[in-house]
């Protein structure tokens, strides 16, 4: 029942975290223009790597290392001093090499000063911490906290185009306001240990082996932002930035059950049980698809009125860039689980890599081939394509240690899905004006699938009554 808690703290932040953008990006867009939002993105996916090689994988590492100890007060302590300490030592030279990077690009240097708040941010964020004592409740609250005060700071204070600035303190500023907030619960959660009793080198060998995956990742996500501000233009670098953060946003939705199982199954895994942390994750997998698949199509059916009402006449012709990125949110879910939670939660992290390194050569020849001629449309063919082998390999490489089903329920899935986009397409035909089609078609698509998934009872589903029936019977 606390995964289910935990997956409900998620599910309301990764609403709230839908809504916001709903509201600011139409008016960023508006305000900052495509050229603005692509400088911001450029900067920002290059400072990405400095805080990256500043974390070393020990976001992941740590969350997996508490939630193995998580019962000692003292070995949680240990863990943490330690892996704070590295963090610090790491962030001593991430911060000196972005130094000098800034100093040696000579481009936006103003813009990427104000972008190493990040890095500052970074230092601090002890949220691995909590997700490993699977207190999800503390993190959750105080990031709903710090996104609220962003959003009212975008509308007083972003006004025109040359704003671009202080658009990055805003962004940059309350991120770090929220990773220190969360050092005023960690009394009680730690008590003192003397630096005699902590041990760094043991951290060493597995914080590397998680920070190349992490690495390769973030490589990927970014790649194709760099390749357009390089090969093509900073107003198609603003169209793909645009249509990329709405599908990571929806794409949190998908992803959220993996970061609340990836403790459990570490827990699991490191407890000597194997079928327990394999039935989470294979559970973890059905709801990816009960949930990537209706909103993938669901996104592809509203995506021209909704690119209309929500990026304005300047990115006229978003929305096929839009519907491109969507289709990887099911491969983007499918990698969560199996890439980044299962693997990395049983001991393999070599594996994920792997299947890195193959789908980023794949994006690579594609984005060259595609972004000179295409653009923003030709880098979304290349992120979905090395998503889709991405996840497809990772599920290869498990489908014998997992010794369960994955896709045992998917065409109950696929079913409603489609019953439920033809549906909302049929309810689009009935009202004119986009805001109105749009939200009808929602609406009935909403209703449509979830009576679908009640009529046919998936797993989810039926785990999920069950739940309710104990609930109601205490």
């Amino acid at each position: 029942m606390k995964i289910l808690k935990n997956y409900t703290y998620n599910m309301i932040y990764q609403m709230m975290l839908m809504l916001i953008p709903l509201v600011t990006v139409p008016y960023i867009s508006r305000t900052l223009g495509a050229n603005g939002i692509g400088v911001y993105s450029y900067t920002y996916s290059i400072v990405q790597y400095f805080i990256l090689l500043g974390n070393l994988g020990i976001s992941m590492y740590g969350v997996r290392s508490v939630a193995h100890v998580r019962e000692s007060s003292f070995k949680r302590s240990k863990i943490f001093f330690e892996l704070m300490f590295i963090k610090l030592i790491m962030f001593i030279v991430s911060i000196s090499l972005y130094s000098s990077f800034v100093f040696l690009y000579e481009e936006y240097t103003f813009i990427f000063i104000l972008q190493g708040i990040f890095i500052v941010a970074s230092v601090v964020d002890i949220s691995w911490f909590f997700i490993g004592l699977e207190d999800f409740k503390k993190t959750i609250s105080r990031n709903i906290v710090v996104k609220l005060i962003a959003l009212i700071s975008v509308f007083i204070f972003i006004k025109k185009p040359d704003d671009i600035a202080l658009y990055v303190v805003i962004n940059a500023a309350s991120t770090l306001l929220g990773n220190l907030t969360l050092w005023t619960y960690l009394r009680k959660r730690i008590q003192t240990v003397k630096w005699g009793n902590l041990q760094f080198k043991a951290h060493v060998k597995p914080v590397f082996f998680l920070f190349v995956p992490q690495l390769l990742t973030q490589i990927f996500v970014n790649m194709n932002k760099l390749f357009l501000g390089n090969f093509s233009t900073f107003g198609q670098t603003g169209f793909f930035e645009n249509a990329d953060k709405v599908i990571r946003m929806l794409s949190a939705f998908v992803t959220a059950i993996g970061n609340v199982i990836f403790p459990r199954v570490a827990n699991e895994f490191h407890n000597g049980k194997t079928e327990n942390a394999n039935r989470y994750t294979v559970l973890s997998f059905h709801i990816i698809n009960m949930i990537a698949i209706p909103l993938l199509l669901g996104m592809i059916l509203i995506s021209k009125n909704f690119s209309m009402l929500f990026f304005g006449e300047n990115f006229a012709g978003i929305e096929y860039v839009l519907s491109t990125l969507a289709v990887g949110l099911l491969f983007m879910g499918w990698g969560s689980i199996i890439g980044q939670q299962y693997l990395i939660a049983t001991n393999q992290a070599v594996k994920p890599v792997i299947t890195l390194i193959i789908g980023i050569v794949l994006s690579v020849i594609l984005s060259i081939l595609l972004i000179p001629h295409y653009g923003a449309l030709g880098a979304a063919v290349s992120s979905v394509s090395g998503e889709a082998v991405i996840a497809i390999t990772q599920i290869i490489m498990v489908r014998k240690s997992l010794q369960m089903p994955l896709f045992e329920e998917i065409l109950k899935y696929i079913f409603g899905a489609i019953l439920m986009y033809l549906a909302g397409w049929g309810a689009g035909m009935i009202i004119d004006g986009p805001i109105y089609s749009m939200c009808l078609q929602i609406t009935v698509s909403i209703v449509v699938y979830i009576t679908l998934m009640f009529i046919m009872k998936p797993a989810p589903v039926r785990i999920l009554i069950r739940e309710l029936k104990n609930r109601v019977q205490k």
